[in-house]
This record gives structure tokens, C-alpha cells and sequence, in this order.
């Protein structure tokens, strides 16, 4: 798989507006898990379980737009091999990425190990639940979106078609 393409249309082909987008979306994901680590942990310092959070977030604003913007649209069904490369990867980078990102956040001294795991797959695995939980929360937060702004766009254009009837 020739992953080079997809990479430097990303360097030329960033849409701001549509980054804010997940920059929002990114930051509801996170005061949910921040109001989550608060309601089932109420004994455990918060501080540095925010920062654990803020962490997380920020590697899956940036999964979560290369995944929705680039990934699926490069999948075909013509291309089947090629597709099945894309989502590899994008499973790789949901498991084993996450929990890189985390152990580079360990080694920085920015993210707090509470959880050590015996395993390495163990590890994965937990990173992957987060990972696939904010796939579906970005998913539909971005499709509702899209629908509102495309029944705007709808109605902007009803109304000049009927301003030019007139």
C-alpha cells in the first residue's frame, strides 16, 4: 500500500474549517470523559486524570479527522486490496498508536500511569475501547452536523430560486 498519496494530499489539503470542526467535537468527547472520570472515580486526584484526558484527546482529534476525511474517502469497492491496507492501517493506528501515544506521554511525564498493564496486548486492547468509543461519538456528531448544514445550504437555495422567480 502506497500510503505517500494520502500523506502529502494531507500536507497540501488541510480544511481548516473542518479541523475547528473536530477541534469541537474532540473537546465535547473530552469534558464527557472528564465528567465520566469524575462520577465513577470520585477519590482519585482529577488533576491528573484531566491531564491523562487532555492527553488522549489530542491524538484522537488528530485520528478521528485523518479517519473521516481521508481514510474512508479513499476506500472503493473497486479497489478492495488497496482499501483493506487503508483500514489496516487506521486500525493500527487506533490500537497500537493510542497506546504508543500514551506511553510517549508516560516517558514525557505528562500523562500518569494508573493502570499497569501485565501485557502489552492488554494494553492495546484498552487503548483500542477508547479509540473505537470516539470513532462512533465523532461519527455521529459529524453526520449530524453535516445534515444541519446541508439543510441549510437546501433552504439557502430555495429562497434564491425564488428570489430570481420574482
Amino acid at each position: 500500500m502506497d500510503i505517500y498519496p494520502i500523506i502529502s494530499r494531507m500536507k497540501t489539503s488541510i480544511n481548516k474549517e473542518r479541523f475547528k470542526l473536530y477541534i469541537w467535537i474532540g473537546s465535547a468527547y473530552l469534558l464527557i470523559w472528564l465528567l465520566n472520570t469524575i462520577a465513577s472515580r470520585p477519590g482519585i486526584e482529577f488533576a491528573p486524570r484531566a491531564w491523562n484526558e487532555v492527553w488522549r484527546a489530542v491524538y484522537l482529534v488528530f485520528l478521528n479527522y485523518l479517519f473521516f476525511e481521508y481514510t474512508l474517502a479513499n476506500l472503493s469497492r473497486k479497489r478492495v486490496f488497496k482499501s483493506l491496507l487503508i483500514l489496516a492501517f487506521q486500525i493500527f493506528l487506533m490500537s497500537y498508536g493510542l497506546y504508543v501515544w500514551r506511553s510517549l506521554g508516560i516517558h514525557l511525564n505528562i500523562y500518569t500511569e494508573f493502570t499497569t498493564y501485565s501485557k502489552v496486548s492488554k494494553a492495546i486492547s484498552a487503548q483500542m475501547e477508547g479509540s473505537v468509543t470516539s470513532l462512533v461519538f465523532y461519527g455521529i456528531v459529524r453526520h449530524i452536523y453535516d445534515h444541519i448544514k446541508l439543510k441549510q445550504a437546501t433552504q439557502q437555495l430555495r429562497i434564491e430560486k425564488q428570489e430570481a422567480e420574482l
